[in-house]
């Protein structure tokens, strides 16, 4: 084997052709995916094939060849490559004679080496680490498997065979032992080899200033704290200090004054660092590829470098709440990837695949025209850091919700009569934040496409004009967010979200979407009407929900949730004042598939976007086939408590009796909701 690291693009099927077979070793965690993570990769793969996708990248492995028995030991990348596994194993029990199928599963294609590999799929035993696993993919394949299913499972088998893809990075054989050393102790102190790591390491070899950028890269890298408090940690920043960099002064006379962080953060940095360098410690980290750096590490020394890299917790002026970011910091480095390349106008594309993050690099800056401009992208970063954390959602920890957490922005304040700074949730942010959520909870939670444009209009109008008011930035970005969102639908390119997101950076939107705003309704109402059970995008379930808080929140035909009974009409109102876009992922039927005592309704009925809520899957079994009359009383069980699963449902249930004419009533209804919001949103009548 090559003393090289060896990294190629597989598909299963050239993993069977090549005869690859894999082993999880001893030290690594166990399986950990849960419904929610399962249940994701298994539509995106569906989705991807209704879309007619070329392929679908599920993510990169990092290996090591075993001589003493022939098989590849998974050091990274085994959750995913698992739950593949998995998937295959339960659609043999489904059909047994696939070729393809019984090809993967010769000869144990995954091992454990804690574990015999064939108890680990012992669907008797709940608290086996597959147990839920094995549950949440039988759900999905019987889905598909059904005769109203878009796609066929030997569709889908084949789809997986010949186009789900790894990128599988062949690691060299002499310095395994070291390598295995450092994966066990990154994984006893919780923490594993970050690829985020090692491009650090590429793109600083390739600038000067290395300590100032290399301080950027790390305060823009902890996703779950503000940058702010990054920098403040990383430099050690007194308070005083941290207020000038965010601005805050003791002019004025309101206690409360909205502040930012400086988005050209170069100039401070250098006033602040020392201008020596350890030129020792980041040459040793200073190799061009994953082999280079592994080499170079220092073992012994990783316990040291790992308590220096806690955050420093004392007492300081500084409050934020507890926050998780939506992306990952990869994540972050790919849109910004993709936004420095929209800016400085090169003909590449990159797509958003954390997996794959050091070959998209490299990729990029081994162009020496580009990676002259390495230290721009830096400063991009930093910017574009500053401004995610300005204006775009995290889970913010909040006692006062049910789930412990909401999706919102916080701002961050200063607060002149206690000389301190704050994030802090604004009421002003909640309209920008429920249209956020719609897009988080419905696009791939691995790509978020929707952040390249959103984000470069962020730069886009915080450079136009530095006088605009934080309230005047937020409307602008807020009106470009809506039609955004229309726009991701039903925008005329035969290209991929990816490359779809790139386009639309680049054009005017509200003049796009003034030129077509007609055809694009017109598109709407033929999707809304051939919407059903078998293929309904959950996109649309959760857009019906920020239409009908929109026109709430506008007071647009505000009174359309009323009932005859005030105290009733009290209650919806104290539930629409604090409503929020949440997760929800099972379909229900609001007359039953199985009526047990009443007549069964024509599919064209039954299956339509008018016969269905999207609620939680605990409620959905919960319900199940019960008839309408049982399901209303549990409603206004549920609404007399203040709880609700969706606004949907809170239109359907004002209903006395559901039959086929009252179905095909709030269809209608809903689709008139769904046009004159599109219209709205053109003629920008309504503002937030």
């Amino acid at each position: 084997m090559s003393n090289k690291v060896a990294a190629d693009t597989f598909s299963l099927n050239k993993i069977i052709k090549e005869e690859m077979y894999f082993s999880i070793p001893n030290y690594q965690r166990n399986y950990v995916w849960k419904e929610e993570q399962i249940r994701k990769l298994l539509e995106d793969i569906e989705n991807a094939i209704i879309n007619n996708n070329n392929e679908y990248y599920i993510g990169s492995l990092i290996v090591f060849h075993r001589d003493d028995d022939n098989r590849y030991d998974l050091v990274d990348g085994q959750q995913r490559f698992t739950t593949i596994c998995l998937l295959l194993i339960q659609i043999k029990k489904i059909i047994d004679n696939n070729e393809f199928v019984l090809k993967f599963l010769y000869k144990e294609r995954l091992i454990f080496r804690a574990r015999k590999f064939a108890n680990l799929f012992n669907e008797e035993n709940q608290n086996s680490d597959f147990y839920i696993a094995n549950k949440e993919i039988n759900h999905f394949l019987n889905r598909i498997n059904s005769d109203k299913s878009i796609i066929t499972l030997n569709r889908f088998i084949k789809y997986i065979a010949e186009k789900l893809t790894f990128v599988i990075n062949k690691m060299p054989n002499k310095n395994q032992m070291y390598i295995n050393k450092l994966f066990e102790t990154f994984n006893n102190r919780g923490r594993q080899l970050q690829q985020h790591e090692i491009l650090k390491s590429y793109l600083l070899s390739k600038v000067n200033n290395r300590n100032i950028y290399s301080k950027i890269w790390e305060s823009c890298s902890i996703m779950d704290n503000y940058i702010e408090k990054n920098l403040k940690d990383i430099l050690k920043l007194d308070n005083k200090t941290l207020q000038t960099l965010v601005n805050a002064d003791n002019r004025g006379k309101a206690d409360d004054k909205d502040v930012s962080l400086s988005e050209n953060i170069e100039e401070y940095l250098k006033s602040i660092i020392k201008e020596t360098e350890n030129q020792d410690n980041l040459k040793s980290k200073r190799g061009h590829n994953f082999y280079a750096i592994l080499e170079n590490y220092d073992f012994e020394d990783l316990d040291n470098q790992f308590e220096n890299d806690l955050p420093n917790d004392s007492e300081s002026n500084y409050e934020a709440p507890k926050i998780r970011s939506i992306i990952s910091f990869p994540m972050l480095l790919l849109h910004t990837l993709r936004i420095f390349l929209i800016e400085n106008k090169i003909a590449k594309t990159v797509d958003v695949k954390e997996k794959e993050l050091i070959n998209i690099f490299k990729y990029i800056f081994d162009d020496d025209n580009i990676s002259k401009k390495t230290s721009y992208f830096f400063k991009l970063l930093w910017k574009i850091r500053v401004l995610f954390d300005k204006y775009v959602i995290k889970f913010v920890s909040d006692d006062a919700n049910e789930d412990g957490e909401v999706l919102s922005i916080c701002n961050l304040v200063y607060r002149k009569n206690y000389k301190s700074i704050e994030r802090r949730i604004d009421k002003n942010n909640k309209a920008l934040s429920m249209l956020q959520s719609i897009l988080y909870y419905t696009q791939e939670s691995i790509t978020q496409y929707w952040l390249t444009p959103f984000l470069y209009q962020c730069i886009k109008i915080n450079d136009a004009n530095e006088l605009y008011k934080y309230l005047m930035k937020l409307d602008k970005l807020y009106q470009y967010l809506m039609k955004l969102d229309n726009l991701l639908y039903f925008y005329e390119s035969d290209k991929n979200l990816s490359e779809k997101t790139i386009e639309i950076s680049a054009i005017d939107i509200d003049g796009y979407y003034h030129d077509n705003t007609e055809n694009i309704i017109k598109k709407l109402e033929e999707e809304l009407q051939n919407l059903n059970y078998y293929g309904c995008n959950r996109y649309w379930f959760y857009k019906l929900e920020f239409i009908l808080w929109y026109n709430y929140y506008n007071n647009i035909n505000s009174n359309i949730f009323n009932q005859n009974d005030d105290n009733i009409n009290k209650k919806i109102q104290e539930i629409l004042n604090k409503f929020r876009i949440t997760s929800k992922n099972s379909i229900e039927h609001v007359y039953p598939q199985n009526p047990e005592n009443s007549p069964k309704w024509e599919d064209i009925y039954l299956h339509n976007f008018g016969n269905l809520v999207l609620i939680s899957q605990g409620l959905n079994s919960e319900y199940s086939n019960k008839p309408y009359h049982e399901k209303l009383a549990r409603f206004r069980t549920n609404l007399d408590r203040g709880n609700i699963e969706s606004l949907k449902s809170l239109l359907i249930f004002k209903n006395e009796k559901w039959n086929v004419e009252t179905c095909e009533k709030h269809l209608e209804k809903v689709i008139e909701l769904y046009k004159k919001y599109y219209e709205n949103i053109q003629n920008d009548e309504h503002r937030s």
